[in-house]
């Protein structure tokens, strides 16, 4: 396996694995908007509980505004992920091949790092 073909291996792990944090975001996404309507419903009724109503919507917000930046931040990574996959240098030059490399590091340490 040559350079660029183990590249494109580890772009399609990246990509699978970014789809797959895609995937249970979207599910934290629809937890989040049930907890919503929950507590907008439980509001209404005006049950006649311990909560505190406006702790758990604040919480709630800061969770959706949260999930909203790892989704902007997940579409991000595998958006540069697919252009580095694309990005083929036809010449094999060393600098190509070192600019790709460089650009895969970043990709994998944002994606640790969640940055």
């Amino acid at each position: 396996m040559n350079s660029s073909e183990a590249n494109q291996e580890m772009n399609k792990k990246i990509l699978q694995r970014l789809a797959s944090d895609a995937e249970k975001l979207m599910s934290l996404q629809m937890t989040v908007d049930n907890l919503r309507r929950k507590l907008d419903a439980n509001r209404k009724a005006r049950k006649p509980k311990n909560v505190d109503f406006e702790t758990v919507k604040e919480q709630l917000q800061e969770v959706e505004e949260t999930t909203v930046q790892l989704v902007n931040l997940n579409s991000q990574l595998m958006k540069s992920t697919e252009e580095s996959t694309s990005y083929s240098p036809s010449s094999g030059s060393a600098d190509s091949k070192e600019v790709m490399n460089i650009r895969q590091k970043r990709v994998s340490e944002q994606a640790r790092k969640g940055v």
